[in-house]
């Protein structure tokens, strides 16, 4: 999961934002459609890990979405697509966790 979080800071974060809610930094603001929040349920339930892999290896396009997200398949390893992937997925289960967290607050002793 390390190396996924690793390229994800380097390749995706400046559009997908830091935890993948679509609200990077430099990009997010001005693309049209922009980029997709990770931890939204309804759009992460639509989602695979194949349809996530394809949409990294073939760019955005390749699923029938807009172009605005290359295709990273000559650029990254299969492992590495992978990787990326698997992080996308984790972070859909950080949001849970951190609503399932804020929803049940812990006893106090």
């Amino acid at each position: 999961r390390e190396e996924g979080r690793r390229l994800f800071e380097s390749y995706c974060q400046s559009c997908h934002g830091e935890m993948g809610q679509g609200d990077g930094r430099f990009y997010a603001s001005s693309l049209d459609p922009p980029p997709p929040d990770f931890t939204e349920a309804q759009f992460m339930e639509s989602t695979t890990e194949e349809s996530l892999i394809r949409a990294i290896t073939e760019g955005t396009a390749g699923i029938g979405k807009s172009d605005l997200c290359p295709a990273w398949g000559k650029t990254f390893r299969a492992e590495e697509i992978t990787y990326l992937a698997t992080h996308i997925l984790w972070l859909q289960t950080q949001e849970e966790a951190e609503e399932e967290d804020a929803s049940d607050p812990a006893e106090e002793p």
